[in-house]
């Protein structure tokens, strides 16, 4: 009896380890998760690239826990889940800390299921900064693609008056924001198209703008 014993310690273990390959460990038919409790498991079949079934078992989309006080129910089927570690079946406040700013912020459960269900991120993204510091980021990736779209028109028409002047504005923007860029580039756009146009003054006042950021103050009056 002793040795039938011994033997049989290994082939469980192979077995077990079997199981767990399948998806979710041990075959069970629930999956128990911290926050959303016991998670049924229902059992779907991927095929192969070799045409072979591979049956396996996944969170089942329509379970519904109870809501905690101000929480959310989520539309699992909506969710972009693969690799993490269970679907988000309600969302709720999460208090988070700004990465930019520092200042605490409020990632609400409705900008939640905005991200995973309008949007479809993946669930591994996060809210890293507040609203305030999202905006600013927004509007300086919109301030670089401006100057950029501004570049390619002006080297596309260089004798158009209205392209140089979108370029020296763009790069004057561009220079507010992170106080660097090219304002002697600028200038020379805005006098090109006073020449081709002497009765542009927008050209002068863009010029201007820039012999002050220069600290040329008696050139941006004169």
């Amino acid at each position: 009896m002793k040795q039938k014993y011994i033997r049989k310690i290994p082939q469980k273990k192979k077995r077990e380890t079997k199981k767990k390959a399948v998806r979710i460990g041990d075959n069970q038919r629930t999956y128990h998760h911290p926050q959303f409790g016991d998670i049924p498991l229902i059992q779907k079949v991927h095929i192969g690239s070799d045409g072979k079934e591979y049956p396996y078992f996944d969170f089942d989309p329509d379970y519904a826990p109870p809501l905690p006080p101000g929480a959310i129910r989520a539309n699992v089927h909506r969710q972009s889940y693969a690799g993490y570690n269970a679907p988000l079946y309600y969302y709720q406040d999460r208090q988070k800390s700004c990465i930019q700013c520092g200042t605490m912020f409020t990632f609400t459960g409705k900008e939640q299921r905005y991200w995973y269900e309008v949007l479809a991120f993946s669930l591994y993204s996060d809210a890293i900064r507040c609203l305030s510091c999202r905006k600013k980021k927004r509007s300086d990736a919109f301030i670089q693609q401006q100057l950029m779209n501004a570049s390619i028109t002006l080297q596309e028409d260089r004798d158009n008056p209205g392209s140089l002047l979108s370029y020296a504005e763009a790069m004057i923007t561009y220079y507010e924001r992170f106080s660097e860029g090219n304002l002697s580039k600028a200038i020379n756009a805005c006098r090109t198209a006073l020449k081709l146009d002497p009765k542009l003054a927008e050209a002068r006042y863009w010029e201007g703008r820039c012999q002050i950021f220069l600290g040329r103050h008696d050139a941006a009056t004169s």
